[in-house]
């Protein structure tokens, strides 16, 4: 009897075996990569709401004429003809204009602000965020006030 060309069943067993633990493997590492990226992608997220809240409020601050708190804990800025108002609650800062109405979630927590002496004009803002790892993270920004400004809001009381 001739033998014909084949594989026996061990050297097919063999086959099987490898090939199943090294998909086994790359499966458990794919799960891995997904599951990193995933938390990055919350995280650049995060910071992206950050950066544009930082950006909004810098904006705004530069444009505008006089910056308040009112009794709700809300920071009212008046830009020309235009009143915007940043509130804080536990899960967003909602930004609301005129024009516009941005809400970002971002983990807020203590808003403080320093005020211009003898009056309402805030001067300092600070506002200590919570971050996705808990860790705390500050911003802060400075509003100068011109003489004329100053005047203007003692007149307006």
């Amino acid at each position: 009897m001739k033998k014909l060309p084949g594989f026996t069943i061990l050297e097919t067993l063999l086959t099987v075996l490898l090939t199943s633990i090294i998909l086994s493997l790359s499966f458990l590492y794919f799960n891995s990569f997904q599951k990193y990226l995933h938390l990055n992608s919350k995280n650049l997220e995060y910071e992206t709401s950050i950066l544009r809240f930082e950006s909004l409020l810098n904006y705004d601050l530069d444009r505008c004429v006089y910056v308040l708190l009112d009794a709700d804990k809300e920071i009212a800025l008046t830009i020309e003809n235009e009143e915007i108002i940043y509130s804080l609650t536990d899960r967003y800062f909602v930004r609301k204009g005129n024009k516009s109405f941005d809400t970002l979630n971002i983990n807020s927590g203590n808003l403080s602000v320093n005020y211009y002496p003898n009056t309402d004009l805030i001067t300092g803002i600070k506002i200590e965020f919570d971050d996705i790892n808990n860790t705390k993270r500050l911003y802060y920004s400075i509003k100068k006030y011109s003489e004329k400004d100053i005047f203007m809001d003692y007149m307006r009381r």
